[in-house]
C-alpha cells in the first residue's frame, strides 16, 4: 500500500468517525462534547472518565459509543466495582489446574486483560487489592500473571464515578485519566426534548432495534486514524501544533499549576499535548488553533477545579484571540 493510499484509507476513517459522533448525538441531549471526546480518547488511546450524578447517562453513553463503533461482545468488558470488588472479578478467577502445579495463574478469556474496550463503572469504589492492579493497566497496559507482567488487549479504556475523591491514593488513579468531563442534568429548556428522546430510546431497545448502532465506523478505523495521527508526529511537530499555539498551551499550563493550582503531572502534560493534537486532527482539519486548546477545561482533578476551569479557560481563550 502507498503512501498516498494510506493517507486516503485515514481520511476516510476520520470521515467515517466524525459521522459515528455526529449520528450518536441524535439519541442523547446536551451530550455531543462528550461523544467527541470519547472519540478522541479512543484515538489517542488514553482513558477518559466520565463523572456525573446517578442518572446522568454516563453508562448509557458508553454502551450506545461501543455499540456505534460495533465493538463485538466478546472485546467488551463492563464492570461496577464495590469496595467489596475481587481481583478475579475483573482480571479472572485462579485457575486450579496451574495451582495444583505449583503455578499461580488465571484464567483471562472474557475478563478485562482480554477486552480491546473496557468500563469500570464507580471506579473509586475500588479496594487497595484493585487499586494497584489498575495504576498498571493504565500506565503500561499490562497485569501480572504469576509474578509475570502480561501485556492486555485494552485498547480503549472509559470509567465512570458519581464524584471526584479525596484520598491521596485514589488521586494517584485519578492523575491516569488525562481528562475528565462533567455530565450535568439536561437544562431545563430542553427537559420535553430529553424525554422524546429517552422514550424514543426505551422504544428502540423494547423492539430490539438499535437505530444508534449504524455501522458508520468500527475499531478499525480508530486504529486507522491512531496510526495516521502517529506517522510523523515528531517530525511534522511544527506543521501540526503551530509555535503561537504551542507557546500559548505551554502558557497555560503554568496559569493552570501556578495560578489555578491544579495538579498537572508531568505524565499528564504530555498526554493533553496529545489529546489536544488528536482532537485537532479528529475535528478541526489537522493544524492545532488556539480554540483546541478548550480542551484544558477537563484537566482537572475535583469538581471544583473542572468548574472553575469551565468558567476560566474560555476567557483564556478570549485573550488568546485577543
Amino acid at each position: 500500500m502507498t503512501k498516498d493510499d494510506n493517507q486516503i484509507d485515514a481520511e476516510e476513517s476520520r470521515t467515517r468517525i466524525r459521522r459515528m459522533c455526529e449520528s450518536l448525538s441524535r439519541f442523547f441531549v446536551e451530550r455531543r462534547p462528550m461523544i467527541e471526546l470519547m472519540a478522541v480518547s479512543a484515538v489517542a488511546r488514553e482513558p477518559l472518565l466520565l463523572v456525573g450524578e446517578p442518572g446522568t447517562g454516563k453508562s448509557d453513553l458508553v454502551v450506545k459509543f461501543c455499540e456505534a463503533l460495533a465493538v463485538p461482545r466478546s472485546q467488551y468488558f463492563e464492570y461496577l466495582l464495590t469496595q467489596f470488588t475481587e481481583p478475579s472479578e475483573l482480571f479472572g478467577p485462579i485457575d486450579l489446574e496451574q495451582l495444583r502445579q505449583g503455578h499461580h495463574r488465571r484464567k483471562m478469556i472474557g475478563m478485562l486483560p482480554t477486552a480491546q474496550v473496557v468500563f469500570l463503572d464507580e471506579i473509586f469504589h475500588a479496594n487497595s487489592a484493585i487499586l494497584n492492579s489498575m495504576l498498571t493497566v493504565l500506565n503500561e497496559r499490562k497485569v501480572y500473571d504469576d509474578g509475570a507482567p502480561q501485556d492486555i488487549a485494552m485498547k480503549v479504556m472509559f470509567a465512570a464515578a458519581n464524584n471526584l475523591p479525596d484520598d491521596p491514593q485514589m488521586r494517584a488513579l485519578a492523575d491516569r485519566f488525562p481528562l475528565k468531563v462533567c455530565f450535568r442534568t439536561v437544562a431545563d429548556a430542553e427537559i420535553m426534548t430529553l424525554i422524546e428522546v429517552g422514550i424514543q430510546n426505551e422504544c428502540a431497545g423494547l423492539n430490539a432495534s438499535y437505530p444508534w448502532a449504524e455501522g458508520l465506523c468500527s475499531m478499525d478505523d480508530i486504529d486507522t486514524a491512531q496510526r495516521a495521527i502517529y506517522n510523523g508526529f515528531v517530525e511534522r511537530h511544527d506543521e501540526f501544533f503551530p509555535l503561537a499555539v504551542r507557546q500559548e498551551f505551554l502558557r497555560w499550563i503554568r496559569t493552570l499549576r501556578e495560578e489555578f493550582r491544579v495538579h498537572l503531572s508531568d505524565r499528564r502534560v504530555i498526554r493533553l499535548y496529545k489529546m489536544i493534537r488528536v482532537y485537532a486532527w479528529l475535528f478541526g482539519g489537522g493544524v492545532v488553533r488556539f480554540d483546541h486548546l478548550g480542551l484544558l477545561q477537563h484537566a482537572g482533578d475535583t469538581v471544583e477545579e473542572l468548574d472553575l476551569l469551565a468558567e476560566r479557560v474560555p476567557m483564556l481563550l478570549e485573550a488568546a484571540h485577543a
